[in-house]
């Protein structure tokens, strides 16, 4: 630990008898909305059972593996579902849609924006659903309703009848995202005691963004409107969107112009996806061992950009396939960059109404942008295409300056909030716990929350970052 960061008194261990108390805690206590309006959730649930406890690494380890056992293939399973609702379509550009549905100029395109369209239409109604109806009943005939347009659209011969198909597709796809994910840690059914869902609190206490107030704060959503993150992340969203909905609807087509036949296209696709995974867990990964996004977004933004290049210069003919193609892979690292995107708004955001405002900015952004991206390409522009690469090619170059801009704003609001807690007599600089790895924290023998000044004493106040001199900004 270094010698210039002040530390807190450690909390106080729970031993055997306050673990048996907290286990004891009436479960309806979690589920109650809060006493104490406009507090964190967090704050009630400490309340009833006793307060806080310390998290040791074994803890933190325990509770993140059950978290992420459950968790992510819930994820996984949606995303999964997703991509293949997406991908049918392009697959069946290659095997003559276009031809068989009589489609003309840009309709083709339109057939890949609707469906992002009607999600953002649909959001809404969604949202106010969700609250009213019973989630799991729900979200179950809306996947079933999914499923059941997905396969009628194959039964479909015009444009007017795939528009049909693919704008229900986006609605009820609109609620999948939702599917059985808790709200927070108190209602993570999971999580099977009070105890565990208490150090799952306290893990989210170190990074200061809280859990969830239920409470509507109209300060927050001005707030969200006047940060300049807001239309940063915004714009970093919108820019690698627009890409990722052409390359996603015009994709085969692209491996088509190459010279090869439909069965063909199909296969040299596989490997567009394995890039994918590899750079979508590789940099999630990286983004764990390095505690820094912003580099590794600046990274992930040279393979697309060299492939565009790539695209755009060589000529298209059998004689280059191979290069063409090993252009066309790179691309396709650009799912990654939407993740980080996302990731690293995220832990930039505190303040649970505004963290959602955040959030509705942020799918607006990706909906705009996958409704605009298939509208760079049509058909009759093979085998080029080079609008719409061309466009993407300068939108990654963008992107890799938005990223830019966000370092310099972070570190401005990061030197603003250490100026500040010097004036009120707090730690200049504190260690943000939630960025730093578990050997680190084993190897130097502490607890991941024995300090008051490393975790905060405003992290479930239900403030905005802004607000909160502690909260400390990553890169």
């Amino acid at each position: 630990m270094p010698d210039n960061i002040e530390l807190g008194r450690p909390g106080p261990k729970a031993g055997p008898a306050e673990v048996d108390a907290i286990e004891a805690a009436p479960l309806q206590a979690m589920c109650d909305p809060p006493e104490l309006i406009g507090k964190d959730r967090a704050v009630e649930f400490l309340k009833a059972v006793g307060g806080p406890v310390t998290v040791t690494t074994e803890d933190n380890r325990r509770i993140l593996r059950k978290i992420d056992f459950v968790i992510l293939p819930i994820i996984l399973g949606i995303y999964f579902l997703q991509s293949l609702d997406k991908t049918a379509l392009s697959y069946a550009s290659v095997f003559g849609i276009i031809k068989d549905a009589h489609l003309v100029g840009d309709q083709y395109s339109w057939l890949g924006a609707i469906v992002y369209l009607a999600q953002l239409v649909m959001q809404p109604a969604v949202a106010y659903l969700l609250v009213k109806l019973p989630v799991g009943k729900f979200t179950a005939v809306m996947v079933l309703c999914w499923g059941a347009i997905l396969c009628i659209m194959a039964a479909t011969k015009n444009f007017g009848g795939l528009m049909a198909t693919r704008f229900f597709l986006g609605a009820f796809e609109a609620s999948v995202g939702h599917l059985i994910l808790p709200d927070s840690p108190i209602d993570a059914k999971f999580l099977k005691t009070d105890h565990d869902r208490l150090i799952a609190i306290e893990r989210l206490r170190m990074n200061q963004m809280g859990i969830s107030s239920r409470a509507w704060k109209w300060v927050h959503v001005r707030e969200a409107f006047l940060d300049p993150k807001t239309y940063l992340w915004f714009s970093m969203i919108t820019a690698i969107a627009i890409p990722s909905g052409g390359i996603s609807t015009f994709g085969p087509l692209i491996v088509e112009s190459f010279g090869f036949d439909a069965f063909t296209t199909i296969l040299f696709n596989i490997p567009f996806g394995a890039v994918q995974f590899v750079a979508t867990l590789g940099s999630a990964y990286l983004a764990t061992v390095w505690k820094v996004k912003s580099v590794l977004l600046v990274m992930l933004c040279l393979p697309p950009i060299a492939g565009c290049v790539m695209l755009l210069v060589v000529e298209h003919d059998k004689a280059h396939r191979g290069i063409l193609l090993a252009g066309y892979y790179i691309i396709s690292v650009y799912p990654a960059i939407s993740l980080l995107i996302y990731s690293w708004s995220a832990q930039n955001t505190a303040g649970d109404t505004k963290r959602k405002v955040t959030t509705s900015v942020l799918f607006v952004g990706q909906s705009v942008g996958n409704v605009v991206g298939p509208h760079l390409y049509q058909p009759s522009e093979a085998p080029g295409y080079t609008r719409g690469l061309t466009a993407n090619l300068a939108l990654f170059i963008v992107l890799v300056a938005l990223v830019c801009v966000g370092v310099f704003l972070v570190r401005m609001l990061n030197m603003k909030h250490a100026r500040t807690r010097a004036e009120m007599g707090k730690a200049e600089k504190v260690l943000d716990l939630s960025m730093v790895g578990q050997k680190e924290v084993r190897d130097q023998g502490q607890v991941l929350n024995e300090s008051e000044a490393l975790v905060g004493d405003k992290a479930f106040d239900d403030i905005t970052d802004l607000k909160n001199e502690g909260f400390i900004y990553i890169f």
